[in-house]
């Protein structure tokens, strides 16, 4: 459960390109 969701907000970190 919680790896999924650290999963989505490194993609999204990614995805900003901070």
């Amino acid at each position: 459960m919680a790896s999924e969701r650290n999963s989505a907000l490194q993609v999204f970190g990614k995805t900003l390109g901070r």
